[in-house]
């Protein structure tokens, strides 16, 4: 690049800005004269008037005057902070740049300032560097005083300057300098610096830059291919010295970089390179030809397979063969053009066993598929060692029913053909619930009935993952147990109405030989398993359409009403008990668990149900001797001990096993509601005791429930110097725990003046 010249210097006087005076004897002394006899005293007075910008004119205008400049003069700036070195250099004054240097004086402290940066950060050699001037680089670089390393504000030296406005000139001057500093580091990370050849060349001839060299960024060749420099790729590759095969970072070649670009017209360039290695690999173990494999490139593949010595069946990471690789993505033509290669191994398997057929079969490429099975080498019934599967396994297992229907008309194909668990492909098409079942039954050699080693049939499999037209497919296809039993004895029914896949359940109940009431090896039935995980609308099933008949004894009926009710499946609670056939009093005991249970869960609506149809007895204890009335009050149920007690006949103050009643439990756990609620019932107990001699009162000063207190106080014959076994009455507890609230001791002293006792009679 050539910069622009600068302008003439402005032979313009500066008349305006000095005095008459001092021009008129300025004017006689000079004119007519090529070097003026000028007193030192008049240029010091005209150089208060000039800045260094109109100096530099004025000397310029006047040869030979710049040796009158003064010391003072030099140190000063102009209003965009250039000094005389500046104005000298903007202006491409070479002489007035000549004479300056040729005073050292000039540049001693406090002077002239050779590497001052003015306003917009340029030092006087990079703003030469800038506008081009080579001449002034040239007059710069001669002086001792000039710093060739000098950055401007972004820290961007002189060289950089030149290199980004790409003046070779320039940049072969700053670099035959004797001080330069090029800074590699920084340089491969400048861009600037490979748009143009003849600096690249500079830098190379120089040592600066090193042609066969990983950097951490690349190689220069691969720089090259990154910026897609045309001019930079032709010289390098014009060269005999250039490593055409020198990795950059991951291990990359040229070669791999052109083809995953991709770049065919830089491929067939690379190859013609002598020495070229087209087999290397980067740290992902990816070739120039797995990459162009991966990619689908014909183009690129044909350029390397007509390479000598391109290995055919080097691997990647996941020792896949380039056959693989193109098996797997689904590039038929690929595949074709590999298979058309002498050497290749149709049956290559990669890290998990696979076979090229294997992996199109899973991905479903149908085409590949087809292409595969015309090599008579393929092996049909290939196994993967990941779950033992086969090509029509894989393919049934993922839906691709095409594949599925190119794989059943081959001879010599095992549609029974078992995995590593005993499934069939059948059974794992089933179980995904894809398409693909219709195709594998209507093939008369595949067993429908096949059982894995857990004896778990494809029935079993879509039961249980609830596809119901894939059940309803295999019952009409004959030749099938719609009651084979796994190793746990479970039924397709069983794990159907467990799951309540509802639409399973239905299909297997619409089958007259499917036993409703098979047990499992734990003498679990359908409904035991259905309530277990409170599958209503199975349960409903069963118990409607299911014939579910007598059960075998008392205990069985209990177990499964146990089951819902601990699950809260309590819904068809009443449907249950109606269809078990039990007499009045077993219903009664059933319901009665079911009470209980649903008393816990706070089910008002199963209480009420119950409860309304006589299932239930209301007083019934459970094994801790509790009543649901006692469970409802020791857990907080509000709404369901408002429905207990308006029932006749409940009883309130019933003791469970540890003596608690209903109010000692309310009151132990806090729930002053509840407390309320029952001090409101006649005939309730308030003095009652338990096992240790604790009462209501008692419980509820011990664990400070100031409101409770407060309400059991209220009630008439309320005994407050009740001693328990430990000998403790309720004011023994108010003197002895600490922070007890205030309004507990007024109330029990309160209480204590009314029934005229003293401090001692309260004592424990």
């Amino acid at each position: 690049m050539t910069a622009e010249m600068p302008p003439s210097p402005n032979s313009q006087l500066y008349d305006d800005d000095i005095p008459e005076s001092v021009w008129n004897l300025l004017m006689t002394e000079i004119t007519a004269k090529s070097t003026p006899r000028l007193p030192f005293e008049v240029l010091l007075i005209i150089s208060e008037y000039l800045d260094p910008w109109a100096l530099q004119n004025f000397t310029a205008a006047i040869p030979g005057i710049a040796n009158l400049l003064s010391h003072r003069q030099l140190s000063d700036t102009d209003e965009t902070g250039n000094n005389i070195l500046h104005c000298a250099v903007q202006a491409h004054n070479t002489s007035l740049i000549e004479t300056l240097f040729s005073r050292d004086s000039l540049f001693s402290s406090g002077g002239l300032d050779a590497n001052a940066r003015n306003d917009e950060g340029w030092s006087p050699l990079g703003l030469a560097c800038q506008r081009g001037y080579r001449v002034v680089v040239k007059l710069l670089l001669k002086s001792e005083h000039v710093d060739v390393n000098a950055g401007d504000d972004d820290s961007n030296s002189a060289l950089f300057i030149a290199i980004d406005y790409s003046y070779v000139e320039i940049v072969k001057l700053l670099l035959a300098h004797k001080n330069i500093r090029v800074g590699r580091n920084a340089l491969l990370d400048y861009k600037s610096w490979r748009k143009n050849v003849e600096i690249v060349k500079a830098l190379l001839a120089t040592g600066f830059v090193k042609l066969n060299e990983n950097s951490g960024r690349g190689t220069l060749l691969l720089l090259a291919i990154w910026d897609g420099n045309d001019q930079l790729l032709d010289m390098l590759l014009s060269r005999d010295d250039l490593d055409v095969n020198l990795a950059g970072e991951h291990g990359i070649t040229p070669l791999i970089e052109a083809v995953i670009r991709p770049n065919e017209d830089l491929v067939r360039r690379l190859l013609r390179k002598s020495g070229v290695k087209v087999n290397m690999q980067d740290r992902c173990q990816g070739s120039a030809l797995i990459y162009a494999v991966r990619r689908g490139n014909l183009k690129l593949v044909q350029l390397l397979l007509a390479c000598k010595g391109i290995d055919l069946g080097i691997r990647d990471l996941g020792e896949r063969t380039p056959l693989s690789i193109a098996a797997e993505v689904g590039h038929e033509k690929v595949v074709k053009l590999l298979l058309a290669q002498k050497g290749v191994d149709p049956n290559t398997r990669d890290g998990f066993s696979r076979s090229p057929l294997l992996i199109a079969a899973t991905r479903g490429h149908s085409d590949i598929v087809r292409l595969l099975l015309t090599q008579k080498a393929v092996d049909r019934n290939v196994k993967d060692n990941r779950g033992g599967h086969t090509a029509l396994s894989l393919a049934a297992k993922n839906g691709h029913s095409g594949v599925v229907e190119i794989l059943l008309k081959e001879s010599g194909i095992d549609p029974n053909c078992p995995d590593l668990e005993g499934r069939t492909a059948l059974s794992l098409a089933a179980a995904e619930g894809y398409p693909t079942v219709p195709y594998l039954l209507r093939h008369p050699a595949v067993d429908p009935d096949a059982p894995d080693i857990f004896l778990q049939t494809p029935l079993w499999h879509a039961a249980r993952m609830g596809h119901a037209c894939h059940v309803k497919a295999l019952l009409e296809r004959g030749g099938v147990n719609p009651d084979a039993r796994n190793v746990r004895g479970r039924t397709p029914l069983s794990v159907a109405a467990e799951f309540d896949c509802s639409a399973v359940v239905e299909t297997l109940l619409a089958n007259p030989v499917v036993d409703h009431n098979s047990k499992d090896n734990w003498n679990n039935t359908p409904l035991c398993w259905a309530a277990s995980r409170g599958s209503s609308s199975s349960c409903r099933l069963l118990l409607e359409k299911g014939h579910v008949g007598q059960f075998a004894n008392k205990k069985t009926v209990q177990t499964v009403l146990e089951i819902a009710g601990h699950n809260g499946a309590f819904e068809f609670t009443k449907l249950l008990l109606t269809k078990t056939g039990s007499d009045s009093s077993t219903r009664k005991e059933q319901g009665s668990t079911i009470l209980s249970s649903a008393t816990q869960k706070g089910n008002k609506w199963a209480i009420e149900t119950l409860l309304e149809r006589g299932h239930a007895d209301l007083n019934f204890r459970n094994k801790s001797g509790r009543t649901p009335l006692a469970l409802a009050a020791g857990l907080g149920h509000l709404e369901v001990v408002k429905t207990l007690l308006k029932q006749p006949g409940i009883a309130i103050n019933l003791k469970d096993s540890v003596g608690a009643t209903p109010l000692i439990r309310a009151a132990k756990e806090g729930y002053r509601d509840i407390v309320s609620l029952l001090l409101t019932m006649d005939g309730i107990d308030i003095n009652a005791q338990d096992v240790k001699g604790n009462s209501a009162l008692s419980y509820a000063v011990s664990t400070k429930r100031a409101t409770i207190v407060k309400y059991l106080l209220a009630k008439d014959g309320i005994i407050i110097d009740q001693k328990n076994k430990d000998g403790m009455t309720p004011w023994a507890y108010v003197r002895q725990l600490r922070r007890m609230p205030p309004t507990i001791e007024s109330s029990l002293r309160a209480k204590m003046t009314e029934y005229g006792l003293s401090m001692h009679d309260m004592q424990g």
